[in-house]
């Protein structure tokens, strides 16, 4: 196992909702932290030196598979404010809801089925949800009341968007998909300012949601969706930025 601490991990940052690399702006510096780093490939277990090299960090990325038979003792670890989880075992995610400090959450490949264990972090500001091919129920949105980031990306089974609207910090949205039903959902989520919808449609082009957002003022979307919804013309009187997505 090829396990090491990095200065830091790029990312969005829930300050000012924009992506950094290094170098991180100093404004930007508490959501960049030294972390604990297993690459992809390299397989772990809660070894006396992993155990180690979590304790003596608040960011972990755990991304090589997970190849024991106690992955709940991740919920002993309460001190972890930042944490990345690449094809983690569903039992082993229910021991989250014991990491109270955790500000960052990034579930890769994770086979769990509903977000029951976010109940139990209150301090969560930044959820990203990649590939998660079997999570259909995002119901526990709705306790995260200081959720700023959230990223849903390739989760077939998710159909319901409604609970993203009951995230009432909710300053960035990320969303991945093939398609989309409709935008209504998006009417509800009152303090959003970057929409990123990576989507190949849309099927109703109403573009009334978005332009009930008070404070949008960056949209991302593929042109052929961007054209379906004439987002050019609605948003012509407003200060809002389109950016075109691949």
């Amino acid at each position: 196992m090829n396990s090491r601490s990095v200065p830091s991990v790029a990312g969005v940052c829930a300050g000012c909702l924009e992506f950094h690399d290094d170098p991180v702006p100093p404004a930007c510096s508490e959501y960049f932290r030294p972390t604990y780093l297993v690459p992809y490939g390299s397989r772990w277990s809660f070894t006396e030196a992993v155990c180690s090299g979590i304790v003596a960090h608040s960011a972990v990325r755990l991304m090589g598979p997970f190849e024991a038979k106690n992955p709940e003792r991740l919920g002993e670890f309460t001190h972890l404010e930042s944490v990345f989880l690449s094809r983690y075992p569903p039992q082993g995610l229910t021991s989250m809801s014991m990491l109270a400090s955790l500000r960052w959450l990034a579930l890769d490949y994770c086979e769990t089925r509903d977000m029951g264990f976010l109940e139990g972090l209150p301090k969560l500001e930044q959820l990203e949800l990649t590939e998660c091919r079997q999570l259909h129920d995002l119901a526990a949105l709705a306790g995260l009341l200081r959720l700023r980031v959230l990223r849903i990306a390739l989760c077939p089974k998710v159909s319901d968007l409604g609970p993203v609207a009951d995230c009432g910090s909710l300053a960035r949205l990320d969303i991945e998909a093939r398609q989309l039903a409709s935008l209504r959902w998006v009417s509800g989520c009152e303090q959003l300012e970057v929409l990123n919808l990576a989507v190949g449609r849309v099927d109703d082009a109403d573009p009334m949601p978005l332009l009930a957002l008070p404070r949008l003022r960056r949209i991302g979307m593929r042109k052929s969706v961007a054209k379906k919804l004439r987002l050019a013309q609605h948003f012509s009187n407003r200060s809002v930025e389109i950016r075109e997505l691949p």
